[in-house]
């Protein structure tokens, strides 16, 4: 508590410890004297059973008892008896007061009944009533040292007198009685009253709700401490009343008290402690209802009561374990609690028996605890009064240099007046104010130097009639008029001279607004007739040069030494197309490219190393992710400079050479497919004929040339388009490149086909696995290439590569057969090739023309001249069907067709009927068909 606090509540404090002090002397002071107030707690004795008054003197039968408890050995006995002798000092008008008599009892002296309470013997269900009421029993003046006999009936378990028995004359006893009541209702009033109070600082002055808990813990302490004087009894003399207040009492003040603590708790600490309060709460709730279903239970409650207390306490000190040193709060807290609970707990052994106290003091533990509390409300409310006062001293320095600044602003503001003054007249734009007519009401040196007006001329004019605006456009400083109203304007406009002569201008202007009014407009204007000029002509020169790289076909690029991007030209973007992302990410490092950043190293090392005429660094790379995507590309790389010789970075010109890459390759393997072709070739004329010089060339040129290998002659013709010598020579390239790579086969071209080696090792040798491996060839190059035609001839085997020669050559003999037997796509093996062997021999002589002529040419003269079909149908009456079966395939009628065969033989002066005529006429066809192929391959 603060110092400040302190001495202005200093009077208040010192009442009230007054009065507490007064109250505690006046009560000590008049309690009175040992005569008039006496404690019967020694020389009790019992006997069990239930007998006549008369008789119940008999020394045989009693048996000494430690004061206030139940004595042993019961056996079911629901009569108990207890005796004392009275003190011997005589007293006038004496009395006895009994509490906790347990259940309905007598009293007798001399044999006579002086009280009574209740029916004897115990009613069955008698109710138990734990404390109260409080017993007065009158005595004659002549009982001083007599044997006071109580009859006690109890169908409970408890029986006995369990509370303090006081003796003493009927004034003394009940001024005591009083003398400690005063001081107990003194302290209830107190705790009530300081209860109410802060009741009501809570609900008038709004304040936190610290304040309602500690007005609930003071007023249900107050009724506590209350109901436990013997007044409040005499007051209403109803026991089950009081019991239960004492109870509801007691738990609502509980749940206020550990309430209370989450306020003073740490903040970590808020939810466990409020799980913990409700828990204790409803602990007690259940105890109250255990106490009013069996009131037997109470001694238990009690001592369970105790339990908990003593654990709530340990709880306190642990949750304030950093706290209970250097905090007042939890100090306060803590010490309330601690005297509570020591009286408390000195009360429940005293009513279970376990120690003997002659009053009950738990009230001034209550008193105690709600000090406490009340100490912790006056530490935040001396701490509140604290922090007021520091904010009204801060506020008090807060005045005061608002005050200072108010000042310094003030002269800021004349300073700053003074200076806008001058930076309005010395200005070089040219400035002008005008009101809310937007007429000139002030304007600079700088205005009439740019527009040739004089001071004179310019004040009070329309500033529309001063620039020569036309009537028919809108003018921009008339800021109040246009859809955006009362914001600033920035543009770029054209004003006139006095004289006419138009002036590009930048225009600025502003409105002048106060807080409730429009005051007028300000205006800057800045002759940029200069700047424009130079504009338009850096815009003509941009435009050039934009069309220059966006045309040219090599890409531009500029970086700087850090590797930022700062140009690429369009015509970069054409050339890397779906590839541009990622070679910016390399120039600008974010993708690895070795070779790209090892040139721009070089280029940059010799920019350092001084060398100003730099060659610059050729660098080829292809780019791309795929072989259909990828392109080629050649980077020149250098420094560039401006022309005042200063670094603009990095210059790289890039160019497509993707086309000249592909030429190069295509040289290169049109190169090595020659020589190899021409090996064969060399093989297949003679030029290599020993095996030792064979295999060597072949070594040299790296091809695999087996020991044991299979021979092929491939004719490729395109039936649907014929191409020239130079298409069909890429289509045999083409072809051969296909089988090599899908068998790893040796194939080359020649001129007539291409020649195909395999391995018989991949083969699994013999004739059939050649022909199927031929078949499987076939397929894949009809799916390959469509609308071909193959016709694959197989040669004969050998084991000698010298035999190379003649064994191409009956493949190609086996090709020629497969294409004068089938139309289509066929495979041929040369020893089925047959008669046709013989005549593919023969049509490579210069008698074979011959032969043909002088056998057909009748009848191809005829066909010509008449336009005819002869030849054909020759060739199908050869084929040996009869007339009639013919002639139904031919879709011609019988006597037609015999009508043809008859022209035939009178052309050709033969008989179809004859069988040497018939094979002379067939082989004249066939070889002429050999014929036509063989200038077809030519």
């Amino acid at each position: 508590m603060t110092n400040k606090v302190k001495k202005r509540y200093e009077l208040q404090i010192m009442l009230f410890l007054v009065l507490v002090s007064g109250l505690i002397a006046l009560t000590l002071c008049d309690i009175g004297s040992k005569e008039d107030h006496r404690f019967l707690d020694n020389g009790w004795e019992y006997s069990w059973g239930d007998r006549p008054p008369e008789t119940a003197g008999s020394d045989g039968q009693w048996q000494p008892l430690k004061a206030f408890t139940e004595p042993p050995e019961r056996n079911g006995q629901n009569f108990l008896w207890l005796r004392i002798v009275l003190p011997s000092e005589p007293v006038k008008n004496p009395i006895i007061l009994a509490k906790f008599v347990q259940q309905t009892f007598e009293v007798y002296l001399d044999g006579k009944l002086q009280y009574n309470y209740g029916i004897l013997p115990a009613p069955a269900g008698e109710r138990f009533r734990p404390w109260l009421p409080l017993h007065f029993i009158g005595l004659p003046d002549e009982a001083a040292g007599k044997m006071v006999y109580f009859r006690i009936s109890s169908d409970a378990p408890a029986i006995g007198i369990k509370g303090v028995v006081e003796y003493g004359p009927t004034h003394g006893l009940f001024r005591y009685k009083n003398m400690l009541d005063l001081l107990k209702i003194s302290s209830a009033a107190l705790l009530f009253f300081s209860g109410v109070f802060v009741l009501g600082l809570y609900l008038f002055s709004r304040r936190d709700t610290i304040y309602f808990t500690f007005a609930g813990n003071a007023i249900l302490s107050a009724g506590v401490v209350f109901s436990s004087t013997y007044n409040s009894f005499l007051i209403y003399p109803n026991a089950d009343f009081w019991n239960y207040f004492i109870f509801c009492s007691v738990l609502g003040w509980k749940i206020f008290w550990f309430q209370f603590f989450v306020y003073i708790v740490e903040e970590r600490y808020n939810r466990a402690v409020q799980i913990i309060s409700w828990t204790i709460s409803g602990v007690f709730c259940l105890f109250i209802l255990a106490a009013f279903v069996n009131p037997l239970w109470i001694e238990t409650i009690l001592l369970l009561h105790t339990v908990i207390s003593v654990t709530c306490f340990l709880l306190i000190l642990y949750f304030c374990r950093n706290q209970i040193f250097y905090g007042q709060e939890v100090q306060f807290y803590a010490i309330g609690t601690a005297v509570w609970l020591i009286t408390n707990t000195l009360d429940t052994l005293s009513i279970l028996g376990v120690i003997y106290t002659p009053a009950f003091i738990s009230w001034v533990g209550q008193f105690a605890e709600v000090a406490g509390l009340a100490s912790v409300l006056l530490l935040r409310y001396a701490a509140i009064q604290n922090r007021m006062n520091e904010y009204s001293q801060d506020l008090e320095e807060f005045n005061q240099d608002l005050e200072n600044i108010v000042n310094e602003r003030t002269l800021d503001l004349s300073i700053q007046n003074a200076c806008l003054e001058q930076l309005f007249d010395n200005s070089p734009d040219a400035m002008v104010m005008l009101n809310l007519n937007y007429q000139v009401t002030k304007a600079n040196s700088s205005f009439e130097l740019l527009f040739g007006y004089s001071e004179q001329e310019v004040l009070g004019k329309e500033l529309r009639t001063l620039l020569q605006i036309p009537g028919t456009v809108s003018v921009e400083e008339h800021i109040f008029d246009t859809s955006r109203m009362a914001q600033d304007i920035h543009l770029e406009t054209i004003r006139f001279h006095k004289t006419g002569n138009p002036i590009t201008v930048a225009l600025t202007a502003y409105p002048f607004i106060t807080e409730t009014n429009q005051v007028g407009v300000y205006a800057v204007y800045r002759d940029i007739s200069d700047r424009v000029l130079s504009e338009r002509i850096l815009r003509d020169s941009e435009r050039r040069y934009r069309l220059l790289a966006e045309n040219m076909e090599e890409g531009i690029w500029l970086l700087d030494f850090d590797r930022h991007l700062l140009y690429i030209s369009p015509s970069l973007k054409k050339i890397m197309r779906s590839s541009l992302e990622g070679y910016l990410k390399k120039l600008r490092q974010e993708l690895v490219s070795p070779q790209l950043d090892a040139a721009i190293h070089e280029v940059i090392n010799s920019y350092y190393k001084g060398e100003e005429i730099q060659v610059p660094v050729l660098l080829e790379e292809e780019i791309g992710n795929s072989a259909h995507n990828s392109i080629w590309v050649e980077t020149s790389i250098t420094i560039a400079y401006d022309d005042k010789k200063e670094i603009l970075g990095l210059l790289g010109i890039t160019r497509d050479i993707t086309s000249r890459k592909r030429t190069e390759r295509l040289l290169a393997y049109s190169y090595e497919r020659h020589r190899r072709s021409q090996f064969f070739a060399d093989i297949s004329e003679g030029v290599l004929s020993a095996e030792t010089e064979i295999y060597a060339r072949a070594r040299q040129l790296r091809i695999n040339l087996p020991a044991q290998f299979a021979l092929y002659f491939c004719l490729v013709e395109d039936f649907q388009h014929p191409a020239s010598m130079e298409q069909r020579d890429v289509l045999l390239d083409e072809v051969a490149n296909f089988v090599s790579q899908q068998y790893a086969a040796e194939a080359w071209s020649m001129a007539d086909g291409i020649g195909i080696l395999f391995n018989l090792e991949c083969i699994d040798g013999g004739k059939m696995s050649v022909m199927q491996h031929a078949a499987d060839c076939l397929q894949l190059l009809q799916a390959e290439f469509a609308g071909k035609l193959f016709r694959i001839g197989v040669a004969d085997y050998a084991d000698s590569v010298q035999t190379f020669s003649r064994r191409l050559q009956h493949a190609r003999t086996a090709a020629r057969i497969g294409r004068q037997r089938s139309a289509g796509s066929i495979v041929q093996h040369y020893e089925e090739c047959g008669i046709y062997e013989i005549f593919d021999y023969f049509s490579g002589l210069e008698e074979a023309e011959t032969f043909v002529a002088r056998t057909l040419q009748p009848l191809m003269a005829y066909d010509q001249a008449n336009h005819t079909e002869l030849v054909d149908t020759l060739e199908k009456l050869l084929s040996g069907n009869n007339l009639k079966d013919l002639a139904e395939s031919l879709f011609v009628h019988y006597k037609t067709l015999a009508s043809r065969k008859q022209r035939i033989e009178k052309v050709l002066q033969v008989s179809l009927d004859s069988a040497e005529d018939r094979m002379r006429l067939g082989a004249a066809l066939q070889i002429r068909k050999m014929l036509m192929a063989r200038k077809g391959a030519q």
